[in-house]
């Protein structure tokens, strides 16, 4: 945060000191994430000039080092000087201090600590210390403390910051006896949150704490659909089930009672349990035919029979609904559900034929180009690599394609990778060599470093040879162009077509003379790249920020520019590692590559420890209750707080935790554990048996969700990148551009 920028970069206020080297020394091993270098350093600068070392609050950064290392008890004396001290770093020090008695069990000196905070630090700061406070005082049994703690934090309307200290004041005033004043809080709460269609946690908290005090109560046909909403918002299905159920028996009648049912049925089916969502999908067909809501269910049951394997009656279903609504707007999701249900049951020779009845009926409109797509996809499936060419040929022709906005759509350049993948795979190597170079390789092409890793591949390949060296010579050739655009196509092709470290070095040259200064990044000083360095206290707003900036700057540098270009520094600007310490001890305890729990930290969360998605996703690693709650069990955490996934360490304990689970459930397949942290391992499952290869090429174009399918690309992507600048112990590396 603001302290460690204000503090590192006090190192070049006092550049002029015989002993700003101890200091540079300092960060260069903090960098390197060699800490007891860094302790040495920080250690000879304090003996040698203890004013300066005091007045750079270096001391608050050598506390922060040895914690890193794990040692709490050197930490503690330096974060007592410089929390004594005023001064930016004050109320961070505060801060750690409260969590270290906190941890200890010291619940006085915890008080103590969180008192001084309230006044030292912002609104941040001090919301933050109310909450601690207030758990304090839960726990020490001091409630009447924590209710002037919390009844202080404002009057009016509720701000954000305060919406946490006035759910936990209700709950204190209800605690003490005085219900009326606790219920009213809480409804007031509810009443003033931010965005009704997305309620946040203080939300979530007031509705939880009133059914507790409620229980019983006929809240009124309104109030109950207020809070299954908010429960279903926040995917805590069963508690919204309890309210769509008191709907359902208490006002049968209403128009709200299918859309009930409907509901009970999908949270259901967002938990994975098909076979009691049926249930219910069913019974909203039986009891009110002619709604709106049974239309939906027999669209979305005839995907729960999928799911269940009862491919037949899925079928069936499916039909019934193209009978009954031909006019209807998701008829498309009928015939492409039902390819791809048929492809679920291997009967690749039927969803062929649903494929062009699609076609046929859609002829003209994008469902034709999906169902082209899926014609394509099963001819790659089954190694018919003729067929495959041809429906990708087709595809190249349309106008409209899908992309991340349409099931099982794709991309102009997914098409051309797996043109190029398929004339490969018919040896047909001179067109396939042509088709992956003119796919940009770069920072954020995943089909770019997909088609590189191809063609690395090819040039191993005997009968490929004589393509691959008349292609070299050709660019080698135009490299003596005068046009300097012709030289930096040339370049570009010929580093991804030799693995010679000579041609290699000398296209590079060419290309950092072809590309002009203006397309690249600007050189990174010192002092940028000190800001840009982020410790455990870069979190939250400022690392979101942070990375904002980063990715502006880079905005309109092309993204075909090679990383062999750009300087290392320039990159970690744009690729920073954040929360270094905790990623790399939870990611080696559970065998999983910390580069890799990065990349889905910065899609995820772009390193902001208070991230809340649309789908209720809380923190760095972004867990939805179930999964966290799952995941949290088997580490023997019982009844996981949903506050905790906010704390980064906690976040990033259960991340690497579940991204070990799907590992074991995906061995040596990246992509497909990418793919099921964001769209499930059951759905993956089901497109990697459709692809019927555990190859990523083959794999990937099967992913249905676009959402997914561009997370995957995106987070590979990055984690290309973090695997060039970082080692597996996320230490930068040190390379001829650094």
């Amino acid at each position: 945060m603001r302290c460690l920028t204000y503090a590192i970069t006090l190192i070049f206020s006092i550049a002029t000191s015989a002993y700003a080297q101890n200091a540079e020394a300092a960060i260069d091993a903090i960098e390197r994430r060699e800490y007891a270098a860094a302790i040495d350093a920080l250690r000879q600068f304090e003996s040698a000039d203890r004013a300066n070392f005091l007045k750079g609050n270096y001391d608050y950064l050598l506390a922060r080092v040895f914690e890193f290392a794990g040692d709490t008890a050197a930490a503690l004396p330096l974060y007592q000087t410089a929390s004594a001290r005023t001064g930016p770093t004050r109320p961070y020090a505060l801060t750690h201090l409260g969590r270290i008695m906190r941890d200890s069990g010291n619940l006085f000196l915890e008080r103590v600590y969180l008192d001084q905070l309230l006044s030292a630090g912002d609104d941040a700061f001090r919301a933050s210390a109310r909450l601690h406070l207030a758990r304090n005082g839960e726990r020490s049994g001091n409630a009447r403390r924590a209710v002037q703690v919390l009844a202080a934090s404002g009057k009016g309307k509720i701000s954000e910051f305060l919406r946490h200290d006035t759910a936990l004041l209700a709950q204190w005033y209800l605690h003490a006896g005085d219900t009326p004043r606790g219920r009213t809080i809480l409804a007031r709460l509810v009443d003033e949150a931010p965005n009704p269609d997305a309620p946040d946690d203080a939300t979530l908290s007031a509705i939880q704490t009133l059914d507790a005090i409620e229980t019983g109560t006929d809240l009124g046909e309104a109030e109950h659909l207020k809070r299954a909403k908010i429960y279903q918002f926040n995917r805590e299905f069963a508690a919204a089930r309890i309210h769509l159920e008191a709907v359902i028996a208490r006002y049968a009648d209403s128009a709200n009672a299918p859309n009930a049912i409907l509901d009970i049925a999908r949270g259901f089916s967002q938990l994975g349990e098909h076979v009691e969502a049926l249930k219910w999908f069913e019974r909203v067909q039986e009891r009110y035919p002619e709604s709106t809501a049974a239309k939906d269910a027999l669209l979305l049951g005839s995907a729960a029979y999928g799911r269940v394997g009862k491919y037949k009656e899925a079928i069936t279903r499916y039909q019934r609904f193209i009978e009954r609504f031909p006019a209807d707007q998701r008829l498309d999701r009928a015939y492409l559900n039902a390819v791809d249900l048929l492809r679920d049951q291997g009967d690749d020779s039927e969803a062929q034929k649903w494929a062009v009845k699609t076609r046929e009926r859609f002829a003209g409109k994008l469902p034709e180009t999906l169902a082209l797509f899926s014609e394509a996809r099963i001819f790659l499936s089954r190694g018919e690599w003729q067929g495959a060419l041809d429906k990708l040929d087709a595809l190249e022709s349309r106008p409209e394609l899908g992309g991340a906005h349409a099931p099982g759509g794709t991309t102009r350049g997914e098409i051309q990778f797996l043109r190029a993948f398929v004339l490969e795979q018919l040896a047909r190597y001179g067109e396939a060599i042509d088709q992956y170079l003119a796919i940009p390789d770069g920072r954020a092409e995943y089909y770019g470093g997909r088609s590189t890793e191809r063609l690395e591949r090819v040039q191993k390949i005997d009968a490929a040879q004589a393509a691959i060296l008349a292609r070299l010579a050709s660019a080698s050739e135009m490299l003596k162009s005068r046009s300097a655009s012709d030289r930096r196509r040339a370049a570009l092709n010929v580093i991804r077509l030799t693995d010679s470290s000579d041609i290699r070095s000398f296209a590079i040259g060419v290309l950092r003379q072809a590309i002009p200064a203006s397309s690249l990044p600007g050189e990174v000083d010192r002092k940028s790249l000190i800001d840009a360095f982020r410790l455990e206290d870069r979190g939250g707003e400022e690392a979101k920020q942070a990375t904002g900036r980063a990715e502006s700057a880079w905005r309109n540098i092309p993204t075909d520019v090679p990383t062999s270009i750009v300087t290392s520094a320039s990159m970690r600007e744009l690729y920073g590692a954040p929360f270094a310490a905790s990623i790399v001890k939870y990611a080696q305890r559970n065998g999983v590559d910390p580069r890799l729990v990065l990349a889905i930290m910065r899609q995820e969360s772009r390193f902001a420890v208070d991230a809340k998605s649309a789908s209720a996703a809380r923190g760095l690693m972004q867990f939805i209750s179930s999964a966290a709650t799952r995941t949290g069990t088997n580490l023997g955490i019982e009844n996981l707080d949903q506050r905790e996934l906010y704390s980064p360490s906690m976040s990033i304990f259960l991340g690497a935790r579940y991204l070990a689970d799907l590992g074991m459930q995906f061995p040596q397949q990246a992509e497909a554990v990418v793919a099921s942290y964001n769209g499930g391992p059951d759905n993956v499952k089901r497109w990697v048996a459709r692809s019927r290869s555990g190859d990523a090429d083959r794999f990937v174009p099967e992913i249905q969700f676009g959402q997914t399918k561009d997370y995957v690309q995106k987070v590979m992507a990055s984690y290309r990148v973090y695997r060039e600048l970082y080692d597996e112990k996320l230490r930068p590396r040190v390379t001829n551009a650094s």
